[in-house]
């Protein structure tokens, strides 16, 4: 039965009839047949069996069939990927190309030819729109994500121009022409109306776009910040002074502006007003930068070159600050934000500064595998990427703090050859996580030999890789250190011996002892010298390290206090104990100016300090039997938070004059001031109500109420007033037969009439008016009865007209008792 399935098997597949799964399956059973068949003792002949000429048959003839299938019925399909959502596009600069890596398992898995090798360039992503930008051509390129294609390239205008994209839609920006374009993705065409004046004022500054789609742009050149969507320029609010320089970034979807010429942060409302944070004054003098975009209110500010960072909390309208210890004198990049904690590209060192927020202390750093030099970061869908343009390797952290080591260059990737192919010593020091990342300037290598403690015997030293740091909770990954900070080794396994075990030899025999030599009975012979004793060496004693710093020195703002965290120093040369300096003369400290080295809380509580205009600076020195070694100074921080938002604003009218009054606003541990701001003036004060006078009447206001202190202003809160005080009355008296009353412009009887009153019955009424307000006029009497006479004019609305009608006229209350130039209540004076 076998054989004649054999034999339809070689049948089928000399005619090329025979699918895959048929050959598979047929293979198998001419295995098992061979094996039934044979025989336990080797055949006498050493012809092959035929079973095993069938089966080699069966095997060319299927594969001949394979091969003439390929060549002459399938047509090779273009490379394609697969596209992820999570995926990014990191640059390679080496060999001009972008490589897509998988967000899911952090794994590189296409490529794309961009530009010549060695150019920088920039990848711009939002969603599956791709694009690339060399930095030297300044050619723009589309990358088709499952085609891995460049679908198209464009030119931009000048080195100046950038490229912004977010929520979907992509702006091309010109600062120096102070003009913004919406930008197609696919054609990179220009789209729509270019916006410049007199909406944008040159120069441009920052810019951002929310995840509506609507582009923020800082307009430097005025002072504001300004909305642009669909080709049109919103309104601008005034976000600092002309000229200033303004920094752009979305704290939870909403604009924020760092001011950096005043140091202030300004969180734009929808009424034009703004919550401002007061940040320190070291802003002012340094170069800052600061992320695009937080998931929550905390915006970090990374202060230059000192490299120290300010917390601005746009929820709290507090800044609190940070001293980095471990990245004074280096080269940082932008600050970003992935949940509590904050990363700094440190291109010095090659790697991932790390700081957590909530605890207020340095986690270990995440190396990047290619050394110093150059690092592009950014967040995309909640995950944190981190590339080395000029080398092969790249990081990927999860929200919850893993990291996943990415090797660029893994070998074959659809979309072309790989840019080292041959570079087997490339490959071996791949920051992957089976692999030893390359040794950085700064870094800390990993151990170089290890020996295991559950081994028969002493093995060979071996090399022990780095741990790739996939802890949330900050496990090393064999990046730098800070100075005198401990770092946990991998854990190794017992090594395996380079060579067998030899058998042990037997110990050399072991002579009998001599016995003591008698002494000379002879009177002549005299006793021997007693030896000199050799003295033992003293041994020298290990030196202690040299003292260091505390790692982090956090500063947060308190109501009338300031909080001073810091990291502790992981040494074998432990501190005696650490100080507070910088206490300012009368505050308290608790627990104390000085804390143990050797454990307990590192933290100091100063208090009985004022919200003033100052930042108070502290810093932390740890004490050792060697020496101190103290932080650098902090940017400083105030003993206050910004006040809270008024509420319960109200407002009673009467002429000419708005009293307002709200609540009291949270402190925030100073002094409140409250800024009352309305049409065409504002006022400060320090209560909780205020009267606006002198305004004119019959028309709206709107008026807001801030509440600031030194730390900065908190939310407006607005209202609108009518100030406006009607009364609805009757003309009467006008019955005289050739006499007609008229509505007019003005006071002056001779003015054209705006309208016409009918006559009205004799001592009755006639028609009815709305009387805005009285005043003074012109004098006039009645032509018919010369008792009527006066100078008082109403001010009235009447069939849709407002004029002038003489009070002569109308039956207010003053009128009727004959009082002709007296004003009536409760009607205004205009």
């Amino acid at each position: 039965m076998i054989g004649a399935l054999k034999g339809v098997g070689v049948s089928k597949a000399a005619a090329g009839r025979m699918s895959v799964r048929e050959l598979a399956s047929l293979t198998a059973a001419a295995e098992e047949d061979d094996d039934a068949t044979l025989s336990p003792t080797p055949p006498p002949a050493p012809r092959p069996p035929r079973n095993r000429i069938i089966n080699a048959l069966i095997i060319t003839v299927a594969v001949g069939s394979l091969v003439a299938g390929a060549a002459f019925a399938f047509v090779p399909k273009p490379s394609r990927a697969a596209v992820h959502q999570l995926s990014a596009w990191l640059s390679d600069q080496p060999s001009g190309s972008a490589v897509q890596v998988d967000g899911v398992t952090g794994k590189a898995d296409a490529k794309v030819s961009i530009s010549p090798a060695g150019h920088r360039v920039q990848v711009i992503q939002d969603g599956h729109t791709v694009l690339v930008e060399d930095l030297v051509t300044h050619q723009v390129s589309r990358v088709d994500p499952s085609q891995l294609t460049v679908s198209g390239t464009a030119t931009l205008a000048s080195p100046g121009t950038r490229i912004v994209t977010g929520g979907g839609a992509v702006y091309l920006l010109d600062p120096a022409a102070g003009t913004v374009q919406g930008l197609d993705p696919v054609s990179l065409a220009l789209s729509g109306p270019a916006v410049g004046a007199p909406q944008l004022a040159a120069p441009l500054g920052d810019a951002q776009v929310a995840p509506d789609g609507t582009l923020w742009v800082a307009d430097d050149g005025a002072g504001s910040l300004v909305p642009v969507k669909d080709g049109r320029a919103g309104a601008a609010q005034a976000v600092g002074a002309p000229g200033d320089l303004l920094l752009v970034a979305l704290a939870a979807g909403r604009p924020v502006v760092t001011d950096t010429t005043t140091a202030t942060l300004h969180l734009p409302g929808a009424d034009g007003a703004s919550t401002v944070v007061t940040l320190p004054g070291q802003l002012k003098s340094g170069a800052v930068r600061q992320p695009p975009a937080t998931d929550g209110p905390v915006v970090p500010i990374l202060l230059t070159p000192a490299n120290q960072l300010v917390l601005a909390d746009t929820a709290h309208g507090a800044a609190d600050s940070v001293t980095l210890t471990a990245a004074a004198g280096d080269t940082v990049d932008t600050p970003l934000v992935l949940g509590t904690r904050v990363y700094l590209p440190d291109e010095s060192s090659g790697a991932l500064l790390v700081y957590d927020i909530a605890a207020h202390r340095v986690l270990d750093p995440i190396t990047i595998g290619s050394g110093a030099g150059a690092i592009d970061a950014f967040v995309k869908d909640g995950q944190l990427w981190a590339n080395s343009p000029g080398g092969r390797s790249a990081v990927l952290v999860k929200g919850d703090g893993s990291v996943h080591h990415i090797d660029k260059d893994p070998g074959d990737l659809p979309g072309g050859p790989t840019s080292s192919t041959s570079n087997t010593s490339s490959t071996s020091t791949s920051s992957s996580p089976s692999s030893s990342p390359s040794t950085a300037a700064g870094a800390i290598t990993s151990p170089t030999s290890a020996t295991s403690s559950t081994a028969p015997g002493p093995g060979p030293n071996i090399s022990a890789p780095p741990v790739p740091h996939t802890s949330p909770t900050g496990t090393d990954t064999g990046g730098p250190k800070p100075p005198g900070q401990s770092r946990a080794k991998p854990p190794v396994g017992p090594p395996p011996p380079s060579t067998p075990p030899s058998t042990p030899k037997a110990p050399p025999p072991v002579p009998p002892p001599t016995p003591p030599s008698v002494p000379s009975s002879s009177p002549s012979s005299k006793p021997s010298p007693t030896p000199t004793p050799t003295p033992t060496p003293t041994p020298t004693p290990t030196p202690l390290p040299p003292p260091v710093a505390p790692p982090s020195v956090h500063e947060t703002a308190g109501s009338g206090d300031i909080v001073v965290t810091f990291s502790p120093v992981a040494s074998t040369n432990v501190p005696i104990s650490y100080e507070l300096q910088g206490v300012p003369s009368g505050a308290t400290v608790s627990p104390g100016t000085t804390l143990p080295g050797n454990g307990g809380t590192y933290r100091f509580d100063v208090k009985n300090l004022s919200c003033t205009k100052a930042d108070y600076v502290f810093s932390v020195a740890a004490v050792y039997a060697n020496g101190t070694a103290a932080t650098a100074a902090s940017p400083g921080a105030k003993a206050c938070k910004a006040p809270g938002a008024v509420s319960s604003v109200n407002a009673t009218t009467s002429s000419h004059q708005i009293d307002v009054s709200w609540s009291a606003a949270a402190a925030g541990g100073g002094a409140v001031t409250y800024t009352v701001k309305w049409s065409g003036g504002s006022a400060t004060t320090t209560k909780t109500s205020y009267s606006i006078t002198n305004l004119k009447i019959n028309k709206s206001y709107s008026v807001s109420v801030t509440a600031s202190n030194n730390a900065g202003s908190a939310t407006a809160a607005t209202t609108t007033v009518n100030l406006s005080n009607p009364g609805s009355y009757n003309i009467y008296r006008a019955w005289a037969p050739g006499y007609n009353l008229h509505l007019r412009p003005s006071t002056n009887p001779n003015d054209p009439a705006l309208a016409t009153f009918p006559l009205t019955p004799q001592n009755g009424l006639g028609v009815g008016i709305t009387v805005l307000c009285q005043t003074k006029g012109t004098y006039v009497q009645d032509p018919k009865d010369p008792t009527l006479h006066g100078d008082l004019w109403d001010y009235a609305t009447y069939n849709g007209q407002t004029g002038y009608v003489s009070d002569l006229y109308v039956d207010t209350a003053e009128s009727k008792a004959g009082n002709y130039e007296s004003f009536s209540s409760p009607l205004w004076q205009c």
